[in-house]
């Protein structure tokens, strides 16, 4: 062996970033794939062996006595006199040995972890609190958009599936004027004239099955004036299944033909469809209906759909208004699906809008449309042609656009007007209705448990009350769902719950809610946009109403944010005290005081009133009133290395909670912190933040609410590690005269390289092994070479060592 010494100059530390590729399924059917070995080096091989051997009896243990046999076959292959006999005792010690089960740590496997806050100040909960209240400031210090809020920008969903109820649509109230006998009709959403539909449509559904039929669903129908459903076009997937569409409109008298009974390819009267395969399936699509009277190019109107034309009609008439005939004007402006019923007697429409309805549900925002203190909808209707599409920026106009007009709000908006009748975006706003509690606590009001409504309106995206108390996720529709024409909002039929009568089922406030589909299909139904072609005009829609939602984390206006800290009010916090003469004082939250801080204590009732003053359990307990409608994956660095690389993160659920296995939902990260939705084919609302990652912890927060269950039946996450591997390359040098000798015993120096007589440069040695020191000559290194290398006493040969380092932290040479 020789000490050969190297100088700085001889090292280089540099590193390389590998990029490491992760796919990972977790799957209520097909179980877990892609999950990570904790010890990456494992062998089938080794077992958790153990013989404890007493000091008195040389036998083994009886602790384990599972393997006294092991102990047995020693003892005999001991004592054991012949070869034979010995190499049978070690044979059947092997297959002893064998046969034990894998060391456990061997098979021990990391998945990635959904979770969601939970009822008590457990790992969950705090998990959300470090990732909203630590991490979340941290990383915004950068100049990135981590926020705990999410965009308002929204998306009306419309799905049939098992288990939803297929008569649900949002009905608005007409307010019609009073005219004479023969007279036209004036309403609120009623054009006088002229008028224009536009709107944005994506048909996300299509059939079940190549011989099932794709009913056709409605927009927009209004009795007896008009009704814009969609329908499927000629073209097929290669599946069978209809993969373009194109839209059905329905005047006047012809439009109270249910529109799945017409014959398409024969249309009469004043029933007229756009262009064949115009919409293509899972893509946004702008539609516009014009038409400008019978004094305008005489009496055509037009479809447009994406400022492309897609069709043209003839109405030969100067409005499409009806006449009243001395019966009941038409006064329910029905969304999602269409309307039928004879408007009359005890089923007139305008029941949906009584006094009872009014006091229940809190519409019409006017005056009632109907005295009935009792029945708050007709006694005999029915909605029976549900759209299946997601829909937004739904608007009539008193007016035809021009293509100018159109295009200049086609990916904007409108700015509101007299012209605009109706004008639904969805955004949600501070503002909803009142609705009061009726028929002994069993109709109407506001849920507050499961088991009790209260009299009031909601404020925020979702039901606080249940969420803070019970633990219930329930999102507020009528919080996103407000006309901005008229600021009317709609009755939502079989889109909200219930209270549930006295039970004696021991569930979980979800399980109690998500029993009945009409709130399985109201979860469903505000999703976020995906439109990458469009952004509303938040300022002109919102500027007028409350703001106090709409800020940053750091107090500053921003209409497109919808905040979600502060949910609910710290001051209704109770501050437990110690006893005093037998009794618990119940004050206001005391700053510093243990038993607030450790208020696990049951200290409320279950639906969250003590001392008649309202105070939900789960924020007593955990004093955390930031949102917990939230969603949150824990990804381990065993998956990704360094981190997660910006711009490769994907999660997709492929069968969404309460949609019966139709919906999916994929999001993306956009790079810089927030996660998007990416369904639609096209441009994508990369802008429209749903949540967040953080890329160097391995956490994702899902904050919008009506992904609440998302991941929750599986989920399937795609995306790309960082992990640096930090080299240090040493060029080594056997100069000449170095390294000409060694102390192995069977070295000498009468050995000759060569037995040429002209050769001589005959001493020499062989390297075999390079052992890297440090100045106290601890070995740090070793490179085992593969076949001895030939040194001569005038060779010049140079050995390069790597070593790689896995660490977070560089590398650095210091001498």
């Amino acid at each position: 062996m020789s000490i050969q010494p190297f100088e700085s100059g001889d090292i280089e530390v540099f590193t390389i970033q590998t990029a490491p590729k992760t796919t990972f399924i977790s799957s209520s059917i097909t179980g877990v794939t892609g999950a990570a070995y904790v010890y990456p080096r494992r062998s089938n091989a080794i077992k958790d062996f153990h013989i404890n051997w007493t000091a008195e009896s040389g036998v083994p243990d009886t602790a384990y006595a599972q393997i006294n046999d092991v102990g047995e076959i020693l003892k005999k292959a001991k004592l054991a006199q012949t070869s034979a006999d010995k190499l049978q005792y070690m044979q059947e010690y092997l297959g002893v040995v064998g046969s034990q089960p894998q060391s456990l740590r061997n098979i021990q496997k990391q998945e990635i972890i959904r979770t969601v806050p939970g009822i008590n100040l457990d790992l969950d909960m705090t998990k959300k609190f470090v990732a909203t209240n630590v991490l979340m400031p941290y990383c915004s210090t950068f100049g990135t958009n981590y926020d705990f809020a999410y965009t308002n920008y929204h998306s009306l969903n419309f799905i049939s599936a098992s288990g939803l109820p297929t008569a649900s649509g949002l009905i608005y109230p007409t307010s019609a004027s009073s005219v004479g006998v023969g007279q036209l009709v004036s309403a609120s959403y009623i054009p006088s004239g002229a008028f224009t539909f536009d709107f944005w449509i994506n048909p996300r559904y299509t059939a079940d099955s190549a011989s099932s039929e794709f009913k056709a669903g409605t927009i927009l129908h209004l009795s007896s004036t008009y009704a814009l459903s969609l329908v499927t076009g000629s073209s097929r997937d290669s599946n069978g299944l209809p993969d373009k569409y194109r839209i059905l409109l329905q005047l006047s008298n012809s439009c109270n033909i249910s529109p799945s009974s017409l014959n398409l390819s024969s249309l009469s009267g004043l029933n007229f469809i756009s262009d064949d395969n115009c919409i293509d399936r899972n893509t946004w699509s702008h539609v516009t209906v014009r038409w400008g009277t019978n004094s305008y190019n005489f009496g055509s109107g037009s479809f447009m759909v994406n400022e492309t034309d897609s069709g043209i009609f003839y109405i030969p008439s100067a409005s499409i208004a009806p006449i009243n005939n001395g019966g009941e004007f038409p006064n329910a402006l029905v969304v999602g699906n269409y309307y039928q019923g004879n408007n009359s007697g005890t089923s007139k429409t305008s029941y949906f809008f009584s006094v009872a309805a009014k006091k229940r549900y809190g519409v019409p925002v006017g005056n009632s449309l109907n005295s009935s203190t009792t029945q708050d909808e007709p006694s005999v209707y029915s909605l029976n042609h549900p759209l299946q599409a997601e829909v937004h920026e739904l608007k009539i106009y008193n007016k035809y656009l021009s293509r100018d007009e159109i295009a200049l709000r086609r990916t904007t908006g409108a700015p509101l007007s007299s012209d605009i009748l109706f004008y639904l975006p969805p955004l949600f706003t501070k503002e909803s209705p009142t609705r009061s509690v009726d028929l002994n606590g069993s109709v109407g009001g506001v849920l507050a448990s499961p088991f009790l409504a209260i009299n009031g309106t909601t404020t925020q995206p979702f039901n606080v009350d249940l969420s803070f108390d019970s633990g219930g996720h329930y999102i507020n529709l009528e919080n996103f769902t407000r006309d901005f024409s008229t600021g009317n909002y709609p009755r939502l039929i079989q889109l909200t719950g219930s209270v549930i009568p006295n039970t004696q089922q021991q569930l979980t406030a979800n399980e109690f809610l998500y029993a009945t589909g009409s709130n399985k299909k109201a979860s469903l139904t505000v999703l976020p946009n995906d439109n990458g072609n469009f952004s509303p005009n938040y300022f002109e829609l919102l500027g007028e109403l409350d703001s106090s939602s709409f800020v940053t984390d750091r107090g500053n206006l921003a209409y497109n944010l919808i905040s979600l800290r502060n949910m609910y009010p710290l001051s209704s916090i109770y501050d437990l005290v110690p006893p005093n003469n037998g009794n618990i004082l119940l004050n206001t939250v005391t700053s510093g005081s243990i038993i607030s801080t450790l208020s696990g204590l049951d200290s409320t009732s279950s639906l969250g009133v003590l001392n008649q003053q309202k105070t939900p359990s789960i924020l007593q307990r955990t004093q955390e009133n930031g949102s917990l409608q939230v969603v949150m994956f824990d990804i381990s660095n065993l998956f990704y290395g360094n981190k997660i690389k910006q711009g490769t993160f994907v999660i997709t659920d492929n069968s969404l909670s309460n949609s019966s296995g139709k919906m999916s939902i994929t999001l993306k990260d956009d790079g810089y912190g927030s996660l998007y939705r990416a369904d639609s084919d096209g441009s994508l609302a990369i802008g429209n933040s749903i949540g967040n990652i953080f890329y160097d912890n391995g956490i994702v927060l899902i904050n919008n609410p009506s992904l609440y269950f998302f991941g929750k039946n599986g989920f399937e996450c795609n995306f790309t590690g960082e992990r640096n591997i930090h080299v240090q390359k040493m060029d080594l040098y056997a100069n000449p005269l170095e390294l000409v000798s060694s102390s192995n015993p069977g070295w000498s120096p009468a050995l000759s390289a060569s037995n040429a007589t002209d050769d001589f440069d005959k001493r020499y040695v062989y390297i075999t092994d390079i052992y890297i020191h440090d100045e106290n000559l601890n070995v740090l290194a070793r490179t085992k070479i593969s076949s001895p290398v030939l040194k001569r006493t005038g060779d010049k040969l140079k050995f390069t060592v790597k070593l790689d380092y896995f660490s977070k932290k560089r590398f650095s040479y210091s001498k």
